[in-house]
This record gives C-alpha cells, structure tokens and sequence, in this order.
C-alpha cells in the first residue's frame, strides 16, 4: 500500500510539475500578448510628424519591449529545458503545436520590431527633412526680401541714371549756347 501511495504521489508531482510549467508558459505568451497590444496604441502613426522628444520617447519604448521579448524568451527557454518529456503522444504534440506557434509568434514580432524600427527611423528623417523645409523657406523669404530692396535700389539708380544724362544734356545745351554767345559776342566786337 505504501508503494502504490508512493507511485501515486510521484505522479501527481509530475503532473503538478507539467502543469505549473505550461502555466508558466501561458502566463509569459499573456504577458507579451498584452504588452503587444499595449505599444499598438502607442506606435499609431500620428496625424502630424512627431517631435524629436516623441520620436525619442517612442524609441525609448521600442528598446523597452525588444528586452522585455528578449527575456521572456530566455525564461521560455528555461522554463522548456527544465520542464520534464512528456509521457503521452498527445501531450508531445500539443508541446509541438506549441512550440510551432511560439515560433510563428516569434517571427511575426521579430518583423514587427523591424517594421517598428523602421518606422521611428523615417518618422525620424521625415521630422529632420521638414525642419530642413522651414529653413530653406526662411532663406527664400529673406532672398525675396533682399531682392525686392535690391530692385528698388536698382530702379532709384536707373531713375538718378536718367535724371543725370537729362542734366547732362542740359548742361551741354546750355555750354553750345553760351559757347555761341560767345562766339557772336567775338564777332560783334571785331
């Protein structure tokens, strides 16, 4: 009797031990399950372009959740090397089955980390370009500006130009006349 309550408690440890393991197991895939949908609403693409400070916050979470999936992933592992073979080959196909979806999982949220990444990059250079934008449309202006005095200048210029050559032509008008008082005044003398 002692020896059938001993294989009895043997066994029901071992299927404590299974299940506490696949417990483990779900509670760390619910964990990152909720982690997941947590950054979806915080990595929504904005209406207007993110600040540098946003783009640096958002990058901030990003590494975050790269080493929460990181060490949720050495615990799996863990947890997988400790957790004993399954006896049954109903319970080795669930762990297959398993192990498949980890795997699908792992990928999809490996692509989405690099879609993740991708997307703080060139919201990064997309932020950078339009300051580059605000700049140049300064310059623009302050060239406009600097051309519009400079044309005034040029047409107060070209209207002193005239104004001068009409003084010119005045003055020369006025030396031939009195040159040729002059001149009549030589003759009457003589």
């Amino acid at each position: 009797m002692c020896r059938r309550s001993s294989s009895q408690s043997s066994f029901e440890l071992f299927l404590d031990t299974i299940c506490n393991t696949f417990g483990g197991i779900l509670f760390i895939a619910i964990l990152i399950a909720i982690q997941i949908r947590q950054t979806e609403g915080i990595i929504e693409v904005p209406a207007e372009s993110a600040s540098p400070e946003k783009i640096e916050a958002l990058q901030q979470i990003f590494d975050n959740i790269v080493s929460e999936i990181e060490s949720a992933k050495d615990i799996q592992e863990t947890i997988r090397k400790t957790m004993p073979e399954p006896v049954s080959e109903d319970a080795k196909n669930q762990i297959n089955r398993y192990n498949k979806l980890t795997e699908i999982k792992t990928k999809k949220l490996a692509e989405k980390t690099k879609l993740t990444g991708e997307y703080l990059t060139l919201n990064q250079q997309n932020a950078e370009l339009e300051q580059k934008i605000k700049e140049y449309e300064r310059l623009v202006q302050y060239y406009e500006t600097e051309k519009e005095e400079l044309e005034t200048a040029i047409q107060k210029i070209k209207s002193n130009s005239t104004r001068l050559e009409h003084t010119i032509i005045t003055s020369q008008n006025n030396i031939n006349d009195l040159t040729k008082k002059i001149s009549q005044k030589e003759n009457d003398k003589k």
